[in-house]
């Protein structure tokens, strides 16, 4: 079955046989899908957001960058999936003990160390807790994204400090947010309080960063 690019919102498909089906960039937000045979179909790029895929067989379906944001996913068979850049968030519901912050998709506490992300479309994402050193991020686009709130005010300070009549505090802010947009914290504050990055301060700036972020807002 072919429905590339589709309108299905709000559609009731729940127990369709939708195996080996072309649902990319197809629109099934709030779609109920429960149940569904939705093995080896194509849904890269499609909107699930709010939709629900409680029991749906997921086995070698293609999603990558599919939008999972309040998603219901319990019990999916999701056995060879492929989620890279998937987008989700604290609703999106997964199956008991999928390792979802280990499956390639984008979304709070995702492990993307390393990952390609060249030319990502980010915005307005929950990043968060998101770990993306050494991530290909050439060319994404980060507005309307959250991000941790130390970041945020790294990159209010950095900017400020652009104004700065010294030329040497301007070099070191505009370095400084070169390191914030790749997601080094550490070498942002540093060039911030302009000292140049050293390993045995960076650990200790590191371990210090991180337990303000584990501290409950």
């Amino acid at each position: 079955m072919r429905l590339t690019a589709a309108c299905l919102r709000d559609a009731c498909l729940r127990e369709a046989l939708l195996n080996h089906s072309q649902l990319q960039d197809t629109d099934l937000s709030r779609a109920d899908l429960s149940y569904a045979d939705l093995s080896r179909a194509c849904l890269n790029g499609a909107n699930l957001q709010a939709a629900n895929l409680s029991g749906a067989i997921c086995q070698d379906t293609q999603l990558r960058g599919a939008d999972l944001r309040g998603t219901d996913l319990r019990n999916v068979n999701l056995n060879g999936a492929d989620l890279n850049q998937a987008r989700y968030n604290n609703l999106t519901q997964w199956p008991e003990q999928f390792k979802f912050q280990h499956c390639g998709a984008v979304g709070p506490g995702a492990d993307l160390r390393g990952a390609n992300l060249r030319g990502s479309d980010l915005r307005n994402l929950d990043l968060r807790g998101t770990q993306l050193a050494q991530a290909n991020l050439k060319g994404a686009r980060f507005n309307g994204a959250r991000l941790d709130s130390l970041d945020r005010s790294l990159q209010h300070h950095l900017i400020r400090l652009l104004a700065c009549p010294d030329p040497e505090v301007r070099r070191r802010a505009a370095t400084g947010l070169v390191q914030l947009r790749r997601f080094d914290s550490v070498g942002a504050l540093l060039l911030a309080l302009g000292r140049e990055p050293q390993p045995e301060l960076q650990q200790q700036l590191r371990q210090a960063i991180i337990r303000l972020r584990n501290e409950p807002r």
